[in-house]
This record gives C-alpha cells, sequence and structure tokens, in this order.
C-alpha cells in the first residue's frame, strides 16, 4: 500500500466510526455491511474504491461469495473465521488483516459470542455487483 493511500485511508476509517449509508447484504445471515465511501481509483477507469464497515453478528457469516476486485480487510474487534479460495478457515483477530483477491471465492462467518467488527476495502470493476453468492454443484 502507497504512503498515499494509507494517508488517504485513515480519515475514511475514522469516518466509519460515525456515519455511513446501510447497504443490503448479499447471500449473508448476521452481516451488517455499511458502506462508508465510494470513490474512483486514479489511473484505473473501469475500477472503484468501496470502504466499508461490516459487523458480524454471534453465528452470522457471508456464505462462499466471490468479489468483482481485490478485497481488503482488518478486523477491528473480535475474532472473525476467514476462508480464501481452497484453503481452510483460519482466525483473523483484532488489528490484522486479511485479503483474497479478484474472483477468489472466500467466505467469512462469526465462530464467537460476540459481534466481530471490520473495515473492509474493495477495489471491484466499475458497475458490478459488490460481491456474487458462489453456487454449490
Amino acid at each position: 500500500m502507497t504512503t498515499k493511500l494509507a494517508y488517504a485511508l485513515a480519515p475514511l476509517v475514522l469516518l466509519a466510526l460515525v456515519t455511513g449509508a446501510p447497504a443490503q447484504p448479499q447471500g449473508s445471515k448476521g452481516v451488517k455491511p455499511t458502506v462508508l465511501r465510494t470513490a474512483p481509483v486514479p489511473d484505473a477507469p473501469n475500477r472503484e474504491f468501496i470502504l466499508i464497515s461490516m459487523e458480524v453478528a454471534p453465528g452470522g457469516g457471508s456464505g462462499l461469495h466471490t468479489h468483482p476486485g481485490d478485497e481488503y480487510g482488518t478486523v477491528i474487534e473480535g475474532t472473525l473465521m476467514v476462508k480464501i479460495g481452497d484453503k481452510d478457515f483460519v482466525p483473523v483477530s483484532a488489528g490484522e488483516t486479511f485479503s483474497a483477491p479478484e474472483g477468489t471465492p472466500m467466505e467469512i462467518r462469526n465462530d464467537s459470542k460476540q459481534t466481530v467488527r471490520v473495515i473492509n476495502v474493495l477495489i471491484n470493476q466499475k458497475g458490478q455487483p459488490r460481491s456474487t453468492p458462489v453456487k454449490h454443484h
């Protein structure tokens, strides 16, 4: 991450604590995403930056899904179980990060008894849904 992008993200993360427009979860249960900011990506006219604050309730999860872009997540509070690609679920605790490349099947879930809070950044293809559920065969 460039220093310029890191400085740009800092105030947006603070903004996450006080504002936001609610968004509808797709294929999830007990996940409350709030889109905090959507912005164009300089030098990438077909991409958009999306900053999301998420609360994952105890027992909640996203279901297996993909994103039309790269995802970068940071757990702010609690421990989130994260599955990326063919790997098993791994715990990601407060202060730790995870990422998934564009189109990679992934899933998150909260196995704990407290709400997990996460800040996500998506660098998605412009005009595409934020996520698409993966159909099981």
